[in-house]
């Protein structure tokens, strides 16, 4: 089973608060929480999808080193820094979670998205 890109591209812009757009910009802005986003984003359609590098930089307006350096910085900071590891390990359970039962996690971010929390179906008009 493989989960689609635009799924983990969503687990990742809604576990920082940011959009999409905001990490596609081609502009020479630099914000760290963009950048960090980006890259983590990169890491995960590497790893859950196989993706080539070339389309994973394609998908942010950048080029395949882009996509290539994105993955070797997650990698060593996830290696390196404890409270980075959380927040990796966090993401990466968010997608496992969804991969391990597709259907049912897909309403539940669904949901998610429009109510902005966590949401069952027992408190949901049906």
């Amino acid at each position: 089973m493989t989960v689609d890109s635009q799924f983990i591209i969503s687990v990742v812009c809604e576990y920082y608060n940011q959009e999409l757009e905001d990490l596609k910009c081609n502009c020479k802005l630099r914000d760290l929480e963009f950048v960090k986003t980006r890259q983590i984003t990169m890491y995960f359609l590497r790893e859950f999808t196989g993706m080539s590098w070339k389309r994973i930089g394609e998908v942010f307006f950048k080029d395949h080193a882009t996509a290539m350096h994105s993955f070797r910085q997650v990698k060593n900071q996830y290696e390196t820094y404890r409270g980075y590891r959380y927040e990796i390990d966090g993401i990466r359970s968010r997608i496992l979670n969804y991969q391990k039962n597709e259907e049912g996690m897909s309403l539940q971010y669904y949901l998610m998205g429009i109510y902005g929390k966590q949401v069952t179906t027992q408190n949901i008009e049906i």
